[in-house]
Formats: structure tokens, C-alpha cells, sequence
């Protein structure tokens, strides 16, 4: 004869089936995922590595910068200058940061 199951136990039959799928197709996310930073690791602490020579080099910058100023002002106009340099870059840098976050482009008016 045929045996037939009950209802209940066909629905739950395509729930577990519904959830070893969604199962199978996060593991397979997770593993493209993890592949893919494996193979771009290693160029990406290089470039975090590659940011302390570039501080050292800003900073030596600023130091070549104090020196020069300090050539034709005295050190506390040298300082001065180098003091509102930094706040105007700072002011350029936040301004430009919050445009990109706020997602308005003063270019595309209309």
C-alpha cells in the first residue's frame, strides 16, 4: 500500500532541506571569503608596513619645512606658520571627508 506521510512531517522535511541548503551556501561564502583574503593578505599588511617609513617622511618633511621658515622668521613665527599650515590641512582634509560622507556633490547641481 501507500504509505503517506503526514503533513506536518512533509513541511518539515522541506524546512530541513531549505536550511541545508542556506548551510551549504554560507560555508561556500565564507570559504570564497576566506581564499580571497588569504591570496590579498600578505599586499595588505605590506602597504600598512608602508605607512611608517611614509610618516617618517612627512615628518622629516615638516622638520626640513620648520628649518627653512626658520631662515627668515624668528622660531616662534617659524612655529606659527607651521602651526596654521596644519590647521588649514587638517580644515581642507575634514571638509573634503565630510562631503564624501554625506554623499553630496556640490559638481552635479540639478
Amino acid at each position: 500500500m501507500n504509505e503517506r506521510k503526514p503533513i506536518g512531517s512533509a513541511f518539515m522535511d522541506v524546512i530541513n532541506a531549505f536550511i541545508q541548503v542556506v548551510k551549504a551556501e554560507i560555508r561556500e561564502v565564507f570559504q570564497n571569503i576566506g581564499a580571497e583574503i588569504k591570496r590579498r593578505g600578505l599586499g595588505i599588511v605590506i602597504l600598512l608596513g608602508a605607512l611608517f617609513p611614509l610618516l617618517a617622511a612627512v615628518i622629516f618633511l615638516l622638520m626640513a619645512l620648520y628649518q627653512l621658515l626658520d631662515l627668515w622668521l624668528p622660531s616662534w613665527g617659524a612655529s606659527l606658520v607651521m602651526f596654521l599650515l596644519a590647521l588649514l590641512l587638517t580644515g581642507g582634509m575634514v571638509m573634503f571627508a565630510l562631503k564624501k560622507i554625506g554623499g553630496t556633490d556640490d559638481d552635479t547641481n540639478g
